[in-house]
């Protein structure tokens, strides 16, 4: 999950794949309010890649900054990385990652047994070798 702490304090939060954000009011993180003539109405969205997430500016007029660095085509975004819409003057956002930690430990399991299977296998490998070299060696 992905966590959006604004210059307010305040927070979102999202488990979407893809979050919009934007002076519409569609958006999923909509400055409608204020910011009206930084904020374009279709500003930046962030997309889940798999194992991270990443932020492409939509054409907006006043651009979108990671770490006051103007993004150009998909950045990746990294924990504590500040968003900005519109450089210096627009709303700015702290990026945080939540992580569901019984999901976690599910998939650390997951993996130990595979792990275990791994072993296991070249176990039986290591014994196949050994007993066919015992073999060749006695006869």
């Amino acid at each position: 999950m992905i966590v959006f702490k604004f210059s307010d304090g305040s927070e979102t939060q999202s488990r979407k794949a893809t979050i919009t954000m934007g002076r519409d009011t569609n958006r999923d993180i909509s400055f409608a309010e204020d910011n009206l003539d930084i904020v374009s109405r279709v500003h930046a969205r962030v997309q889940f890649r798999g194992e991270w997430y990443e932020i492409i500016d939509e054409g907006s007029h006043n651009g979108t900054y990671v770490n006051d660095r103007k993004v150009e085509g998909a950045v990746p975004l990294r924990e504590g990385d500040i968003i900005q819409l519109g450089h210096e003057i627009g709303p700015t956002m702290e990026v945080r990652f939540e992580y569901d930690r019984q999901r976690f430990a599910r998939e650390l399991k997951g993996e130990s047994s595979s792990l275990s299977f791994i072993w296991i296998a070249l176990f039986g490998l290591m014994f196949t070798i050994l007993v066919l070299f015992g073999w060749v060696l006695s006869g």
